[in-house]
């Protein structure tokens, strides 16, 4: 999406039918941002004028996707992991579905007696096919419920909200209420067998994926080289 975030206005247009519209705008944004769940937002928004033009701002949407996330995907309700899925599904949702994936260089000269790593090398590209669930990652990101021709429209769903804008990279994109769908769908799906997926190790994957920064789209390169550590004798 390319509009600016502002802050909503207090000038929105006003309506008398229910007390909740008395409130100032604000404290009506505030509310908005504390809804237990995306399909409770977007009745909100449908409910009245007033109500769509406060929830449709670019400031509350954001503001409420931060906030489901962090009151819901914070490691102690469910994994924190469900958000970076979100982001790694926002940012793949455009065709050709490709992901530059890091890759690691360690280089140790003749006599040096340290190992070196090219921090952000890339050593592969990968096709995340949404017609080949089983094929690809979407297998562990997707619920089991979910087929190809379900996954493909909620990528067309994010394709069309995200617009023709290039996409940042994976840590720098504003979650939205699109985003707050697929995390909502993903909380479901943990929540129906959660002590199952823990057992084995389910989102292990995508969890060390975050932490090593796996992937690489719409990142810039640096061609420096750090030191991992010195090699000892023993």
């Amino acid at each position: 999406m390319t509009d600016t975030i502002t802050s909503p206005s207090s000038t929105l247009p006003t309506d008398k039918a229910s007390p909740l519209l008395s409130l100032p705008t604000e404290l009506i944004h505030d509310i908005c941002i504390r809804v237990d769940d995306p399909r409770t937002y977007l009745a909100l928004g449908a409910a009245n004028r007033r109500l769509l033009a406060i929830a449709r701002t670019r400031h509350t949407r954001v503001q409420f996707a931060k906030h489901w996330f962090s009151s819901n995907c914070n490691g102690v309700s469910a994994p924190s992991t469900i958000e970076y899925i979100a982001r790694f599904i926002r940012r793949h949702c455009r065709a050709p579905y490709l992901c530059r994936r890091r890759g690691v260089s360690r280089a140790c000269t003749s006599g040096s007696r340290y190992i070196w790593e090219a921090p952000f090398s890339l050593s592969g590209i990968d096709l995340l096919d949404p017609s080949d669930l089983h094929g690809s990652h979407w297998n562990k990101m997707t619920p089991s419920s979910w087929g190809p021709e379900r996954l493909k429209a909620h990528l067309q769903m994010l394709a069309g909200a995200s617009g023709d804008t290039p996409m940042p990279y994976l840590k720098d994109l504003i979650l939205d209420v699109e985003d707050v769908l697929t995390g909502w769908t993903l909380l479901e799906f943990w929540q129906s067998d959660a002590q199952t997926r823990i057992l084995r190790g389910y989102y292990c994957d995508w969890a060390s994926w975050r932490n090593t920064d796996y992937c690489q789209c719409g990142k810039e390169f640096s061609t420096k080289y750090r030191i991992l550590y010195e090699v000892r004798d023993f």
